[in-house]
């Protein structure tokens, strides 16, 4: 959350959106805030920037299409 640079391109390789993997890595949930992470680094893009974001399944992908509709 500290990083200001701007970029042209992100690629995020799973990130936590469900609690449960976090959890099972054994980080503390008080590090469990998806929506914020996501607009943060959406807002660290150039303009016209792109990112590539990779989920584990089918159904954390549902939740990270619900956290994009949100910035």
């Amino acid at each position: 959350m500290e990083l200001k640079e701007k970029y042209d391109y992100i690629i995020w390789l799973l990130p936590f959106v469900v609690p449960e993997p976090l959890v099972a890595w054994g980080l503390p949930k008080k590090f469990f805030c998806p929506d914020e992470l996501l607009k943060h680094a959406y807002n660290l893009l150039k303009e016209n920037g792109q990112m590539l974001i990779i989920n584990q399944g089918e159904k954390e992908a549902e939740v990270q299409k619900e956290l994009l509709k949100k910035i």
